[in-house]
């Protein structure tokens, strides 16, 4: 789902975690609790769908995300109730907004959707959705070989069933199948290592096609117990349209789904995609992200606030990121295609204890590689990004601790005793007060020892109290400062930075799981 480059990874990273919808924060029909959750949103909208069944291509819909921004400052939610758009992190789309578009034109972001229990695309009380990882076009075979298409550096492939199917292989007499991925079935080479077209005349599938009339699949149906559930030989012969995304080669030219483009509705095309079976519960029976209870109003769909999570591959452990306070909007089209998104809008939350569980995967742009996406956002990344501050009141010199108790500029613009203290004005913050206690804070004090790398280390929650990192002898940490909890065993942390993305979609159709490697 990534670029290469590691900026491009922090694009897709924040973008693909804004997009992983989960379930709704309050599960008790009737939505008649007497608090707010936590301390942005009142509680989430809870319909009679909320808890229908969500299967796999049960859904009513299916639609692909075809394009995807980072919103400028003023498009976004207010997430806080205080009447302002938030959406710190808005920088971002000066620096990404051309790698996200590259990453498209290359295929690397397949967001599908799927719609459960639409019954009128204007104005509808209670619908789920469901949000897969898709590929395209996928080397389901896992033969090497993708296959073709304008996006994602396609292929050859022109079996992408079959592993012994593919441009290396040799041509196999008489099985009636092109195996080689030239265009014929059957064929021969001459002295001169010419290909020597079949002659056999004989049509054995009964599509008006023989293999010397250039049929590249004129088996039975008997002759591939293996074959996906769609193929049909009577369907394959150079006489037919390539069926974008199914993986076979329908037009006889040696490639399945040449000039296919997922992505695109000006080509009247329902292009068919894949799901990776790494978005799907352990027993792929429903995607791990659904999105329930939301609503349609007008032609403009509603959904949120929710929280929900997405798991990064960053070829170790998973890093589960989650984004917290999602709200999700947009306009619905039902076209003659079928009904897709146009002029969505995504907020929510980065929280600070979950960006200090993933890892700094832009350390050419800022930070060092060993850092947590917090210190890269909290040091070097949120002067780049120009993320919010506050004015602190800190120690003058030695290791710079917080007045204590926590004492902000604003409060006391000398900070009492200046030959001791002194107000910085730089300290990264949160700019969305989740748990309704005030900002939470996070700083270094260099308890590694190293003056030329910012570390997160020491956590100040919004009532004051400060927390610091477990260090072991050797100064590896045992337990970091944003992993406190209160009482009750809750995160305190949970304050962060505000996104919003902006998307839209295309009609699909989900076509089958790859399963997982």
């Amino acid at each position: 789902m990534c670029s290469e480059t590691g900026f491009a990874k922090l694009c897709v990273l924040v973008a693909c975690a804004g997009m992983m919808l989960g379930c709704s924060d309050d599960d008790v029909a009737g939505n008649n609790n007497a608090e707010p959750d936590a301390g942005v949103q009142q509680d989430a909208y809870v319909g009679e769908c909320q808890d229908d069944p969500v299967p796999v291509f049960g859904g009513d819909h299916q639609s692909l995300v075809n394009s995807l921004l980072f919103a400028s400052g003023s498009e976004g939610f207010d997430l806080n109730g205080d009447g302002i758009v938030d959406n710190s992190m808005a920088a971002l789309g000066a620096l990404a907004n051309s790698e996200l578009g590259g990453s498209f034109d290359e295929g690397d972001i397949i967001i599908p959707f799927e719609l459960f229990g639409l019954d009128d695309p204007t104005n509808d009380d209670c619908l789920n959705m469901a949000v897969y990882f898709g590929l395209w076009p996928p080397d389901q075979d896992f033969d090497g070989e993708p296959s073709g298409a304008l996006v994602r550096r396609g292929g050859n492939d022109c079996n992408d069933y079959d592993p012994d199917i593919l441009p290396a292989a040799a041509e196999v007499a008489s099985d009636r199948v092109d195996n080689n991925c030239d265009g014929w079935a059957d064929e021969t080479l001459d002295a001169s290592s010419q290909v020597v077209p079949p002659t056999d005349a004989t049509d054995n599938d009964g599509d008006g096609y023989s293999l010397a009339d250039g049929d590249c699949d004129d088996r039975s149906p008997g002759d591939w117990p293996d074959a996906p559930d769609w193929w049909d030989p009577a369907t394959i012969n150079p006489g037919q349209p390539e069926v974008c995304g199914d993986g076979l080669d329908n037009n006889c030219d040696g490639v399945a789904d040449e000039g296919c483009d997922p992505y695109s509705s000006a080509d009247g095309a329902d292009e068919r995609v894949m799901l990776d079976a790494n978005s799907l519960t352990a027993d792929d029976a429903e995607a791990s992200i659904v999105f329930r209870s939301a609503r349609i109003e007008n032609g403009h769909l509603l959904a949120g606030p929710s929280l929900f999570s997405f798991a990064l591959d960053t070829g170790g452990s998973p890093v589960d990121l989650r984004i917290t306070r999602a709200m999700f909007e947009a306009d619905v089209v039902d076209s003659t295609f079928g009904v897709y998104l146009e002029n969505g809008v995504l907020g929510g939350i980065l929280s600070g204890y979950d960006l200090d569980r993933a890892p700094n995967i832009a350390s050419e742009i800022f930070g060092e590689e060993d850092n947590t996406l917090l210190d890269a956002l909290i040091g070097p990344g949120g002067i780049l990004l120009g993320l919010p501050t506050v004015g602190l009141c800190r120690e003058r010199g030695g290791d710079d601790a917080p007045m204590e108790p926590i004492t902000f500029c604003d409060e006391n613009v000398d900070c009492g005793d200046t030959e001791t203290y002194r107000c910085d004005k730089e300290v990264r913050a949160a700019d969305i007060d989740v748990d309704g206690d005030g900002i939470e804070l996070w700083l270094d004090l260099n308890m590694d020892g190293d003056d030329n790398v910012f570390r997160i280390d020491t956590c100040v929650d919004g009532d004051g109290t400060i927390y610091r990192d477990e260090l072991d002898t050797d100064g590896t940490v045992l337990v970091h400062c944003t992993e406190a909890t209160d009482d009750d065993g809750n995160l305190l942390f949970v304050d962060g930075f505000s996104i919003a993305i902006l998307l839209s979609t295309t009609p699909v159709t989900l076509h089958g799981i790859v399963p997982r490697q």
